[in-house]
């Protein structure tokens, strides 16, 4: 996120979607609180209107952005609209890769949840906090959830002599 341009319409939702994990089109609608979690809608529910949900920053960066500002501010579920959604983030996702051939969207998200790992008290916090069910989160990041659990039994283990 250091080499990101801070001039960029794209730097603030960037910036908030490394620090919520959440979906790359839920940052038009994340607004934070000022005590470490946000607003967002909730929009990947196929057939159900966006709902609103709390989620918590994993801060990346001691730098913020600055002022909140999006290039597409959903207020409320009724003004969602997916296509609109869908093109604003394939513009997003161009400019990324244009930032850093390697990176995509998504992969701010999965390092959101994986640093989730060791720095949450759950999974199912870290699951509710992106916005889908505990099976998805486990199905998703398994491999780093075990390697995480491993070491604290090792860790305690150690420390039992």
């Amino acid at each position: 996120l250091a080499k990101i341009d801070t001039g960029s319409k794209w730097c603030w939702p960037t910036w908030a979607l490394a620090t919520y994990g959440c979906r790359p089109s839920e940052t038009f609608s994340l607004v934070p609180n000022g005590d470490g979690t946000a607003r967002v809608l909730t929009v990947k529910r196929k057939g159900k209107d966006p709902t609103w949900r709390t989620a918590l920053a994993l801060q990346v960066s001691a730098r913020e952005p600055g002022d909140r500002s999006v290039p597409w501010d959903v207020k409320s579920p009724t003004e969602y609209d997916s296509g609109k959604a869908k093109l604003i983030t394939d513009q997003w996702g161009r400019w990324m890769r244009n930032q850093h051939p390697t990176l995509q969207l998504y992969d701010l998200r999965h390092a959101w949840a994986i640093r989730s790992i060791s720095k949450l008290p759950s999974t199912s916090l870290a699951a509710k906090c992106m916005g889908h069910s505990l099976a998805v989160h486990h199905e998703s990041y398994h491999r780093w959830i075990d390697q995480a659990d491993i070491a604290a039994v090792a860790a305690s283990l150690k420390d039992r002599g």
